[in-house]
């Protein structure tokens, strides 16, 4: 424990030296500290310059490897879909002029929607024949990052979408859900005329569904090459260094104005464009904002780092709720990780209030669902939560009990002995380092300690944020890790997330890149989770979510562990029309949150 008092004590003293560090930040930026920015023009072009801290992978949208929000945030700009997540939370139509309308037809549910006249960024327009293709690759091939999308269960409930005509899309639906409606808000729309010769190449070439599945996620998306119809278009890329966007001045939404309760939003783009620069240190992105170089970090901003930004006259600082949420999870292939008992001695010994007051410094809240409490109606704050409240003496105790009545028992220095007689196998927690997320770092570090107590034998390895996505997604075979600790940026609709994340359906060994990389399998929490894809009612719907969520909670695949408020700096010298959303804030949610990005315009 005093080496945690230490790394605390370490922290302080840093602040400390950030504020010497920041005046002589701010007498540089006055000399002319955006010297970044202009190599690439982008002040003098009225690009937004945004820090991230992962650089980009790759652009395809259907490559599970890519499946993080950094390049989430550029995909989002380059393609469209038929719907969008509103700044009131709810479904608003996009490409689409207005909502599905359904109707009944010989035992099936028949919906249709009529198109936005929209163009590609090659001229070519945006037709029926685009969605259908898009939403059929994803059904036909499987493809893992949307085919729960199409799934309830273990059966497709999408027959098949089609062009009726040039404008109009039908989908023939097994049943009517609320999956449909999400589905419309997920899936990218891809041009018909440069992804079609992918799939007919791969049939020409006598490939398998499951070949042309992977012919699909494996495409390699080339910037000078790449059409989509969205706001932004890449059109400079210099990889681990910087990716610039130019806006599509003939976007189809451009100049319309949507309405909802904060307000109205026309929506642009009215800026010239965004640069995305890469900071892989948190202190150089930080310094980063200060200096001027970039007018917004998309990451959270250390609470310790407030003052710096509230006293400097060109920056403002912003909390809302996280829509999101960060876990530890069981590789539930290798024991004892397969064992509940187990799961839950471990989970009683994490203690999340430490983490939440000594590492959030307060702004967050313990998790113990997969929902954060801001999403109220997902939240079910009645479920199982173990260790809450207890001491460390406590905890030890209960967990002691717990591993007993299963049939675990120690040696004579205090090691575990499985149920089979054997000791527990040495394992390892993968977690981000420490100068990419210091808050899980330090939590991995913090649980080895804790678990040590009762004998396990699990050390904390900080491990590069790409390696350990390659490690629990691998390209090919199942997944070898123990355990990781990571975090999931959601959409609204918590309960379609966790469909799509916890189903059986989606494990790994079921759909290959699936997200339920612990390989979870729950008849009881698959029964509830479909029930809430298909019951409308949203009373009906919000009981069916909260029984999903007791068994999640009961289960544990994942330790859920903290969610975050959200603390969120900008520049206001450049740029003007910040929108913070209440939850999800400026860019956590992404790419839910387009009202920031899309209007935007220069002081």
């Amino acid at each position: 424990m005093a080496k945690v008092y230490y790394l605390f004590g370490e922290n302080y003293m840093l602040k400390k030296i950030l504020g010497v560090i920041v005046v002589l930040a701010l007498i540089l930026s006055a000399i002319g500290g955006a010297i970044g920015v202009s190599e690439v023009g982008a002040k003098k072009e009225k690009h937004v310059v945004v820090g991230f801290q992962e650089p980009i992978k790759g652009l395809n949208p259907h490559d599970p490897a890519f499946n993080d929000v950094w390049c989430a945030f550029i995909r989002n700009g380059m393609w469209d879909s038929v719907y969008r997540w509103g700044a009131d939370y709810d479904l608003i139509p996009w490409m689409a002029a207005e909502r599905a309308k359904y109707e009944e037809r010989d035992g099936k549910i028949i919906a249709t929607a009529t198109l936005k006249s929209a163009k590609w960024w090659d001229g070519k327009p945006v037709t029926a024949e685009d969605v259908a293709f898009s939403h059929n690759i994803v059904l036909n091939y499987r493809l893992p990052l949307y085919y729960s999308d199409w799934v309830i269960g273990e059966e497709p409930y999408l027959v098949k979408a089609e062009a009726i005509d040039e404008k109009t899309v039908q989908w023939t639906l097994t049943q009517k859900t609320i999956a449909f409606e999400i589905a419309l808000g997920d899936i990218p729309i891809l041009p018909k005329h440069q992804w079609e010769p992918v799939v007919e190449k791969a049939k020409s070439e006598g490939k398998t569904p499951e070949e042309i599945s992977m012919a699909i996620q494996n495409f390699k998306v080339i910037i000078d090459d790449v059409v989509g119809c969205g706001p932004f278009k890449p059109v400079d890329w210099k990889r681990g260094s910087y990716i610039k966007l130019e806006t599509n001045k003939d976007y189809f939404m451009r100049g319309k104005v949507i309405h909802a309760k904060a307000g109205d939003f026309k929506v642009g783009p009215w800026v010239d464009g965004i640069l995305v620069k890469i900071y892989r240190d948190l202190d150089a992105l930080t310094m980063a904002v200060l200096k001027g170089e970039i007018d917004h970090p998309k990451w959270n901003l250390d609470a310790g780092r407030i003052m710096d930004f509230a006293e400097n006259p060109n920056t403002k600082v912003a909390t809302s709720d996280d829509c999101g949420y960060f876990y530890l999870a069981f590789n539930l292939r290798k024991p004892p990780l397969d064992d509940p008992a187990f799961r839950k001695a471990f989970a009683t010994l994490v203690q999340k209030e430490f983490i939440v007051e000594r590492l959030l410094q307060g702004y967050g809240s313990g998790l113990y669902i997969p929902v954060p409490p801001g999403n109220t109606y997902y939240y079910n704050p009645n479920t199982a939560r173990y260790g809450e409240g207890l001491t460390k003496d406590e905890r030890i105790e209960r967990a002691k009990q717990i591993l007993g009545n299963a049939g675990y028992s120690w040696d004579k220095s205090g090691g575990l002995i499985m149920p089979n007689g054997k000791p527990m196998p040495a394992m390892t927690i993968l977690t981000p380092p420490a100068d990419y997320d210091p808050v899980r770092a330090m939590a991995g570090m913090l649980i080895q300690e804790w678990v040590k107590e009762v004998g396990m034998p699990i050390t904390a390895k900080p491990t590069s944020f790409g390696t350990i996505v390659d490690e629990v997604w691998p390209p090919e075979g199942l997944p070898d890790f123990d355990l990781y600790i990571l975090g999931w940026s959601l959409g609204f609709d918590a309960a379609e997330s966790a469909r799509g994340i916890f189903h059986s359906s989606q494990r790994p060994e079921v759909i290959p890149g699936g997200n339920n990389a612990p390989g979870y399998n729950s008849s009881k929490f698959d029964h509830y989770i479909e029930l809430s894809a298909v019951t409308m009612n949203p009373e009906a719907r919000q009981k069916y979510i909260f029984k999903a969520m007791e068994t999640l909670a009961e289960d544990l695949p994942y330790v859920c562990l903290y969610g975050r408020k959200l603390i969120e700096v900008y520049r206001t010298d450049n740029f003007k029309n910040w929108w913070v959303r209440p939850l999800g804030g400026i860019g956590q949610a992404s790419p839910y949150n387009w009202e920031t990005w899309m209007c935007l315009e220069p002081v």
